[in-house]
């Protein structure tokens, strides 16, 4: 910005919102505020679901893609990152202007995470962690200090997400795809050792 004058940095900064808002929003999250060069997105306003902090790792990493893309457009040299935390909230609607107010400790620590995170990261929660085990490679890091927190906050990286057909070190079972034969030799092994019989089967395969 130090090149930039102020009416210029503020143009830049809306036309990087305007990339970033789609992609929350295209990825269901409720945008609560932007405060300066940070925004507070929600997921469950309108009712939890299962899915929601998938989705808003998926919009974390999506904007980090957004981001390069605008820099390099734009040619500018901007960074990010990211804070996200799951848990319970309390809600309430501002009469005066009808706008939601989202507060409690589980946003408190997304913009403990959201500091705490490198240039360029996406920094979860552990209960975070727990809801998305499997579906994205996680970096865990050492636990650290925070505001607030009598405790170390344990929290993790996100690296990328898993591609179809991957599978983490966090026990995901996949479905076995063109072993029909093979299903067939256990499934009849199964069924001689279940009535008595004495069955033998030797597995192999490569690793991974």
């Amino acid at each position: 910005s130090e090149r930039l004058d102020p009416e210029e940095v503020q143009a830049l900064l809306t036309r990087l919102w305007r990339r970033l808002d789609r992609v929350l929003v295209a990825h269901r999250g409720h945008i609560d505020k932007h405060i300066g060069d940070a925004v507070m997105c929600v997921w469950g306003l309108s009712g939890s679901s299962a899915e929601d902090a998938t989705l808003a790792v998926r919009a974390a990493l999506s904007m980090q893609r957004e981001l390069i893309a605008f820099r390099s457009a734009e040619n500018v040299d901007l960074s990010m990152r990211v804070g996200i935390n799951t848990g319970l909230c309390s809600v309430s609607r501002v009469e005066s202007t009808g706008e939601w107010n989202v507060i409690g400790d589980t946003v408190n620590l997304a913009s403990r995470l959201e500091h705490a995170a490198e240039v360029g990261s996406v920094l979860i929660g552990s209960t975070t962690r727990e809801h998305v085990r499997g579906r994205f490679r996680l970096l865990n890091v050492p636990p650290f200090a925070v505001k607030g927190k009598r405790e170390p906050v344990s929290a993790s990286v996100v690296e990328r997400e898993i591609v179809r057909g991957e599978t983490a070190l966090t026990g995901i079972t996949l479905p076995l795809l063109g072993r029909a034969a093979e299903l067939l030799a256990i499934g009849e092994a199964y069924r001689l050792a279940a009535g008595g019989g004495l069955a033998w089967l030797t597995v192999r395969g490569a690793p991974g």
